[in-house]
């Protein structure tokens, strides 16, 4: 990807297009529509959504928010996007979601379905359409699911929680640290069902230093060694290293281990 020009890509090219000012993110949802977040144009942000043959279904501006992030939900029904406003004393977060067909038909007016504004000073992070299209919504000081019209907090961080993610199936994670003793530190990775709301924790003897998560797998950097494991918190690989590890791409089955010179691929 350059900074103007797309390729969707599944095994060969499916479509290619261009777009004005520079791409910021892209989402692809589980039948292939796209958005795509685009700066430095005339508007603070633009979204541009695809459906799954390239056709360019529609564009939002944004003139005085920043799009954060834009997620299609998993039927195509919807387009939810995170924004933030920076233009004030305080930093002001929301969510509004947008139905694709309304707004594909041009219908600008009644298209947003859903407005939601987070306190002053919550900075939205990131959004991930789970299953139900159940939108999970990240925070820097909590987590949130809008789902039928309503926004639910889950998950509240209090100091001892140093990381979070959201993309996951049905669930999210987060990190909190506790001392274990005199110049010692375990940290709990905590794994929360957002239907059930039950918790699952797997116990870490050492300060994480990354977190990666993709579907049903969580992914735990500790410098020179890397845990994988899945929902239930069963370990299902452990890598150990002579080398520090810089980064980590995770797939559902797959795991790339990347250094600052090569990249070593696991299978689990």
């Amino acid at each position: 990807m350059d900074k103007k020009h797309i390729w969707f890509l599944s095994g060969k090219v499916l479509w290619e297009g261009k777009v004005e000012g520079s791409i910021g993110k892209i989402n692809v949802n589980k039948k292939g529509y796209v958005s795509i977040i685009t700066e430095g144009t005339s508007y603070k942000s633009v979204i541009i959504t695809y459906d799954k043959s390239g056709k360019e279904l529609f564009k939002t501006y944004l003139a005085s928010t920043i799009a954060i992030d834009a997620e299609v939900s998993n039927d195509a029904k919807y387009l939810a996007i995170a924004e933030i406003n920076i233009g004030g004393a305080l930093i002001e977060s929301g969510i509004k979601i947008v139905e694709i067909e309304s707004a594909s038909n041009g219908d600008t007016t009644n298209s947003v379905i859903f407005r939601y504004n987070a306190d002053a000073n919550n900075v939205i992070t990131d959004i991930k359409y789970q299953d139900k299209d159940q939108l999970v919504c990240i925070y820097d000081n909590s987590i949130h699911i809008i789902y039928n019209d309503e926004d639910k907090v889950i998950s509240n961080f209090d100091s001892n929680v140093q990381m979070a993610d959201i993309n996951l199936k049905n669930s999210i994670v987060r990190t909190e640290e506790e001392s274990s003793g005199l110049l010692s530190v375990k940290t709990n990775v905590i794994l929360t069902n957002i239907n059930s709301n039950s918790d699952i924790v797997y116990p870490v003897d050492s300060v994480i230093k990354q977190l990666i998560c993709c579907d049903n797998v969580v992914a735990v950097n500790l410098g020179t060694e890397v845990h994988l494991f899945n929902l239930n918190g069963w370990l299902e690989k452990r890598y150990t290293s002579s080398q520090e590890i810089k980064d980590i791409a995770l797939g559902s089955s797959i795991a790339g281990i990347i250094y600052h010179d090569r990249i070593k691929i696991l299978s689990f």
